[in-house]
């Protein structure tokens, strides 16, 4: 039985001989995650974030936690985009088996992987910081109340997340260089010349793959024209299989320029970068996050609790603190429940039997962080929900006018047209008005 080491944290997940209806399966269970709920979820999310959008920018929603909910948001939206363009074509590729679809994932799909991998490595990793950095601005808030005023102001805030900006641009940039896309035959000649050598060559083939993976690993054996074929469903968000070929003549389409495959570099093979994706990853995006949360949102909720028994003696800007408080909370504590299950995975504790599922699920909670925001916003949020009514009201408004005018400007039109032809002559140019013009505007204005 042969083994691969994973690449989040090398752990080894070996399988036994796959055979067709497990890969059948697989790809159903992804198609139906992937394919049919991730949608869903986004563009349930993706509306939710667009309306979250229009209350945030309002001019009176303007405090320091505000720029970090804006933050959220947009960072959330990049997610959700991300994780269906990602995920989505792939699964139905794979199980639908549709030339289209196939194009996607043999030719485009590997020009987009490298830059759209980075892209949502950097969002994420904002979005984790950001989190942590409000739940932070909130501890002191509501802690610390008199130290406030010092420590918290919009231009720290400001500060603080164009650092985060900053620091997730630069840190993610090795990824830029660990992946690139070469034609299928350029590829093979390179394993081969790699294996030659007694070097180990890994590529990302996503024509032989079983699932893409957005965010964690699996290895995944597979018998390919009776060679064996190590696939390793991979990483930090996202990723797609990679495969490595232990002796491996896969089948590609007759045409090379059909297809492309995306193929680690030489600095993507060093055991530098390995450790900068796997263990460093686990620190940055998972270990320092979550204890932090969970500290900060422990003192918070134990203050808001005490807060409520004393309810009778804070103003009405206490009390908005205190709400606002309690939505970031309930929003770190569906992060929390969203993002565990890509901690877990980390580990070997998944059943080789099981590990389809779990990555699909797992990453699907994923997306699902990002499109859940605005429920709670909207069911928790006393100045949201009112600030979201006002907009629906200034839409209904707006619209009502334009349609007043619309009247209007249709009956006035009417109106000359009846007074030119009344007179003999439809092309008649009016030099003053008819007589009844101005009774007709007013009966439509009212």
């Amino acid at each position: 039985m042969a083994t691969m080491n994973e690449i989040n944290l090398k752990v080894n997940i070996s399988y036994g001989d796959s055979n067709l209806s497990e890969e059948n399966a697989n790809n159903l269970t992804l198609f139906v995650l992937w394919g049919v709920l991730l949608p869903l979820v986004a563009a349930v999310g993706l509306v939710g974030n667009v309306l979250t959008m229009m209350v945030l920018w309002r001019k009176e929603m303007n405090s320091t936690t505000i720029l970090y909910m804006r933050g959220l948001v947009i960072t959330d939206t990049g997610i959700l985009l991300g994780a269906v363009i990602t995920l989505t074509p792939i699964s139905l590729a794979n199980y639908l088996k549709v030339d289209a679809l196939n194009y996607l994932s043999n030719v485009l799909f590997p020009v987009i992987y490298t830059p759209g991998y980075y892209v949502v490595m950097v969002l994420q990793q904002i979005n984790v910081w950001i989190t942590v950095s409000v739940s932070v601005e909130r501890y002191i808030a509501i802690c610390h109340p008199f130290r406030a005023g010092r420590l918290i102001s919009k231009k720290k805030t400001i500060a603080a997340m164009l650092g985060i900006t900053l620091f997730s641009l630069i840190y993610n940039l090795p990824h830029f260089f660990a992946t690139e896309a070469v034609r299928c035959s350029a590829s093979g000649a390179a394993s081969a010349g790699a294996e030659s050598k007694g070097n180990n060559s890994s590529s990302i083939n996503v024509t032989d793959v079983v699932a893409d993976t957005f965010q964690y690993s699996v290895d995944s054996l597979m018998k390919d024209e009776g060679e064996l074929l190590v696939a390793a469903v991979s990483t930090p968000n996202p990723q797609v299989l990679h495969t490595e070929h232990t002796s491996v003549s896969t089948q590609q389409p007759k045409e090379a320029s059909e297809c492309l495959t995306v193929t680690n570099t030489a600095f993507g093979q060093t055991e530098f970068y390995n450790s900068y994706r796997t263990i460093m990853y686990l620190i940055i995006i998972y270990v320092f996050p979550f204890i932090a949360l969970l500290i900060l949102n422990t003192f918070l909720i134990r203050e808001l609790m005490t807060m409520q028994k004393r309810n009778t003696n804070i103003g009405s800007k206490e009390e908005n603190e205190a709400n606002l408080s309690l939505v970031l909370v309930l929003i770190v504590i569906v992060f929390i429940f969203c993002q565990t299950p890509g901690l877990i995975s980390q580990f070997e504790i998944i059943p080789p039997s099981m590990i389809i599922t779990w990555l699909g699920v797992a990453n699907l909670l994923f997306a699902t962080n990002s499109a859940v925001n605005f429920l709670i916003y909207t069911a928790f949020g006393k100045k949201f929900r009112r600030v979201l009514l006002r907009v629906f009201r200034h839409l209904s408004t707006s619209n009502g006018a334009k349609r007043r005018r619309a009247s209007s400007a249709s009956s006035c039109h009417a109106a000359l047209t009846q007074y030119s032809m009344s007179n003999g002559n439809e092309t008649l140019e009016m030099t003053t008005l008819p007589p009844d013009y101005n009774q007709v505007i007013q009966n439509e204005n009212t």
